[in-house]
């Protein structure tokens, strides 16, 4: 099994929004009422601005040479907020595995080369975002030893 983990190039753009449709139409599939049928979840001059903004990242692993899963990052930081003790974390916005290869380890190593990105920033914490409908990618957090901190609720108002 050839993998390697990388930083995104603009040349990957059509590779990951091959991923992105995938992720985008599973959530309009559970969500329907959040967000849009779209064919293109993000354009390409929106992809090279999140390459050049210093404080977000897009690493890609590849499988036998072929890009199979993503991962964007934002370091987010909380300096002088009266309420927040001063320190950045290191966020995932937004992660996926291609589908047809999923189960094979690849999420894992994923994970593994992040926290280890993480680290190397110096930065303590590592959070992300996940719907509640999605129980495959919690059981897959909570397996790699995230735990929820928060719990955001709604309620639709007819």
């Amino acid at each position: 099994m050839n993998i390697n983990f990388r930083k995104a190039m603009v040349s990957d753009y059509d590779d990951i929004l091959i991923l992105k449709r995938q992720v985008h139409e599973f959530h309009h599939k559970n969500r329907p009422d959040f967000y849009k049928n779209i064919h293109s979840p993000f354009d390409k001059d929106e992809f090279e601005n999140i390459l050049k903004n210093q404080d977000s990242e897009i690493y890609v692993i590849e499988f036998d040479r072929k890009i199979c899963g993503y991962a964007f990052i934002k370091i987010i930081k909380f300096k002088d907020n009266p309420l927040i003790n001063d320190h950045d974390r290191f966020y995932i916005d937004d992660i996926c595995i291609e589908q047809s290869l999923r189960k094979k380890g690849l999420g894992k190593i994923i994970m593994i080369e992040l926290e280890n990105e993480c680290k190397s920033k110096g930065l303590k914490y590592m959070d992300l975002t996940v719907w509640n409908f999605n129980d495959k990618a919690l059981d897959f957090y909570r397996n790699f030893g995230m735990k929820e901190i928060m719990i955001r609720m709604e309620k639709k108002i007819d």
